[in-house]
């Protein structure tokens, strides 16, 4: 093990370390039955799921507070872990809404709640401890969970068993931030908004790609544009569309470091990638290209077409599980070819009884009243 290496084991052993022994100095003492708090390392600003519960919960009755700390940006240091121990002991409630790995290290206090707002909808890709067989490491904490929301009831025991606890602890509450998909001021000023960012885009159509990446860990993630007909779906449709793509963040940051070109020159394809959230493309679009990225749980939400373009259906689904066979996620169109790709956007068929069979198995408890739901948990 080379040096840099060595140093990262003993900071990450010396963190742990002092993050046990504080949570047993501080013991129960700092706990108040009204503490609620939001706590990430992955993030470093309010965002998604927390923004919208954290808005909604009433300050005169709880006492709020953030913690914040986007780990890949800023390094943790002991004091942090010291802290961060503070923090948690201090909370009656403790959200998250990604994988926060002091919580394997963690005992909680009786009564403590730990809720997982998971920051995707669904269930399509498997996580955690559902990838137990996969020579990758699942972090422990997953287990802390008192309580875990999913965006319909029949999805729960893949979240169960991705976190590994028992099916009642998971809450068919809704997904807090595709609350903002019933909001139709909300939808018109992303689309003001966006065309005033990219005035070339008013009075045409969008074909919005938005795929996941290729690639089994974040330093290969990768899109093939070579897959992509760009030039022959420019001469069919550029009259009337334009293609906007909308990479996975991995692929784009890896892809730049490459030099490769996003976008061109013709007026076709244009490159939004360096926008972080795709909430501020999606209302903005007409149609959507997408493969296997959970953007098709937020996309049936706003009742358009859809094309599932996977050139590598039977490679990808082989080398990354899935909680149900491809077809049973497919709402739209499939396309396998460039070729297919160009027949099902001039199609644009909504195909409404699998949307509809979609929407009841994926999506049944995302009505716009996701937020009021999982603050009604504080209550419970």
């Amino acid at each position: 093990m080379g040096v840099a290496k060595l140093k990262k084991k003993a900071n990450l052993a010396a963190r742990m370390s002092a993050f046990i022994l504080e949570q047993k100095r501080v013991g129960s003492k700092l706990m108040k039955d009204n503490n609620v708090l939001f706590i990430s390392d992955v993030r470093d600003v309010l965002g998604g799921n927390f923004e919208w519960v954290y808005n909604a919960i009433d300050k005169k009755e709880w006492n709020v507070q953030i913690f914040l700390k986007d780990k890949q940006l800023h390094k943790e240091t002991v004091s942090d872990a010291r802290l961060i121990a503070q923090k948690l002991r201090s909370a009656k409630y403790i959200f998250v809404e990604d994988v926060y790995n002091y919580l394997q290290f963690y005992t909680l206090l009786p009564g403590q709640e730990i809720i997982q707002l998971w920051h995707a909808a669904g269930a399509y890709k498997k996580f955690g401890f559902s990838r137990k067989n996969e020579d990758i490491k699942i972090s422990p904490g997953h287990r802390k969970y008192t309580k875990a929301i999913v965006s319909a009831e029949s999805i729960a025991p893949c979240y169960a068993e991705a976190y590994d606890i028992s099916e009642d602890k998971i809450i068919a509450t809704g997904v807090p931030r595709t609350d903002i998909f019933f909001d139709e001021s909300w939808k018109n000023e992303v689309r003001e908004k966006f065309w005033t960012k990219y005035p070339e885009t008013k009075g045409k159509k969008i074909i919005l790609l938005a795929p996941t990446y290729r690639g089994t860990k974040v330093p290969l993630a990768d899109y093939d544009m070579s897959k992509v007909p760009i030039k022959e779906l420019a001469e069919r449709f550029g009259d009337e569309y334009i293609l906007v793509t909308k990479l996975h963040p991995a692929a784009y940051n890896n892809m730049l470091l490459k030099g490769k070109k996003l976008g061109d020159d013709s007026g076709f394809w244009l490159d939004v990638s360096g926008i972080r959230d795709i909430n501020d493309i999606l209302p903005v679009a007409d149609i959507l290209i997408t493969d296997y990225s959970s953007v098709i749980f937020d996309w049936l939400l706003l009742d358009r077409p859809i094309i599932y373009y996977v050139y590598d259906k039977d490679e990808y689904a082989g080398d990354r599980g899935m909680y149900y066979s491809f077809d049973e996620y497919v709402y739209g169109a499939v396309a396998e070819t460039g070729e297919e790709l160009a027949e099902a956007i001039a199609a644009a068929d909504m195909m409404t009884d699998k949307r509809e069979a979609f929407r009841e198995r994926f999506m049944g408890a995302c009505d716009g009243h996701a937020t009021e739901r999982v603050v009604g948990l504080l209550r419970r």
